[in-house]
């Protein structure tokens, strides 16, 4: 099992990951262990479709095409 502290929506991280609200993603033999700052972005991630996910992502390159985006 894998655990990520960044909040998937804020892309912030989860210090106390004891009261944060969290997700478990799994397919049976692998998962993942998704920390959310507060329940309304685990709210938000929970009602993502992929289409969703892939629209986001591309808005954000779109909204900032002259920046480096780098993953820290």
């Amino acid at each position: 099992m894998h655990t990520t502290q960044l909040d998937p929506i804020s892309l912030r991280r989860v210090e106390d990951i004891e009261s944060a609200p969290f997700l478990i993603e799994s397919d049976g033999t692998r998962g993942l262990t998704l920390y959310f700052e507060n329940e309304a972005n685990r709210q938000r991630y929970l009602g993502l479709s992929v289409v969703e996910i892939g629209s986001t992502d591309q808005q954000a390159f779109d909204q900032r095409p002259s920046e480096r985006m780098t993953g820290t």
